[in-house]
């Protein structure tokens, strides 16, 4: 029997020193974010006891891949299939969402407020993408990203074409609550708030302004790349990452294609592309989807040490201004490069 509970708390079920490793550095960012350390390691006490009830090769493979220091935000349609006994119907899958809520909730960096926000959304291949709200310190408070939109933007940058369901620890905002209504499947998309009945987001906004009011088919997600050729930097593997992150950007509207590339200091590259949204506060400028991958990847703004900007040349508005600001605020010594792009020929 005494193995038996010990299984999972090696290294080969990503507990041990990996899972070690992992918390270290999440009681770490919490104790620099406002937020105690010791808290965030009861959290994570307290949301190991759901799991302890499943059988225990599931709960070892679903540890292995919450605690494997490569885990960005993502859990995979087949793991979740394994944990979950979808025999038991969409009630069964909601309530494993719910109780990833916790631990989504350990990636926040609420700066400014100290108030944490996890979420979890489900995406149309099955896989859980995580979520938490991110605030940058001594920046104005418009550049902040809400948990749902980094659940959502999560799902965008792994590719996820739809969201069918949402868990959130708190109820969203207004703010949010427009930007999931850019998503293809806003008319349908299933939320969970913790400790309440679940909703849609259709009853959490009636009367809805959207895509549809512009004259915009479709949604976020739904999107196609646009091909984009860098005008420089050809052979720049920081400049290729940046331009296939403008390339995949969002941007309906304005058609302001841009990304952004992040060089850390063990020459990982982070990217992330520019999301816009019809009522155009809620957009995402494509550093704020970098740094949100950063977190989850385990990076901090000290490692990253250059950054490039593509975007379209001639383009409505432009994002180089906001990045050379916000990379002060979060990395001052970092070096900036702006591309510019064209839209490719056929």
């Amino acid at each position: 029997m005494k193995r038996k509970k010990r299984v999972g708390r090696g290294r080969k079920a990503g507990g041990g020193k990996i899972a070690s490793r992992r918390i270290a550095r999440l009681r770490a960012s919490g104790e620099g974010v406002g937020g105690s350390g010791d808290a965030l390691l009861a959290t994570f006490r307290a949301w190991r006891r759901p799991i302890k009830k499943r059988v225990d090769a599931a709960r070892q493979r679903l540890e292995t891949t919450l605690f494997n220091e490569r885990f960005d935000g993502v859990i995979e349609s087949a793991v979740v299939e394994d944990v979950i006994p979808l025999r038991g119907g969409a009630m069964t899958l909601e309530q494993f969402m719910i109780d990833m809520l916790p631990i989504a909730q350990l990636y926040s960096a609420p700066t400014t407020s100290g108030f944490r926000v996890g979420a979890v959304c489900e995406g149309a291949t099955g896989n859980i993408y995580f979520g938490a709200n991110l605030e940058l310190a001594s920046a104005p408070l418009g550049f902040t990203i809400h948990a749902e939109q980094s659940a959502i933007g999560n799902a965008f940058a792994h590719g996820e074409k739809a969201v069918r369901r949402l868990a959130v620890t708190s109820a969203p905002c207004g703010h949010c609550r427009q930007f999931l209504n850019e998503l293809t499947t806003a008319s349908t998309l299933q939320v969970m708030i913790a400790g309440k009945p679940r909703t849609t987001l259709m009853s959490l906004l009636p009367d809805s302004f959207g895509p549809a009011d512009l004259g915009v088919k479709g949604g976020l997600l739904g999107q196609t790349e646009t091909p984009l050729v860098a005008v420089s930097g050809a052979g720049d593997p920081l400049v290729e990452a940046a331009l296939r992150a403008a390339s995949r950007s969002y941007s309906p509207y304005t058609r302001s294609y841009s990304g952004v590339a992040l060089r850390l200091k063990n020459e990982t590259i982070i990217s992330g592309s520019y999301v816009e949204n019809a009522a155009y506060n809620p957009s995402l400028p494509p550093l704020l989807t970098a740094i949100d991958r950063l977190r989850f990847s385990g990076g901090q703004y000290s490692d990253i040490c250059r950054a490039v900007l593509v975007e379209l040349d001639g383009s409505k508005i432009s994002q180089q201004g906001i990045t050379h600001l916000l990379l002060e605020t979060i990395a001052p010594d970092t070096e900036l490069r702006v591309v510019k792009a064209r839209i490719a020929k056929e």
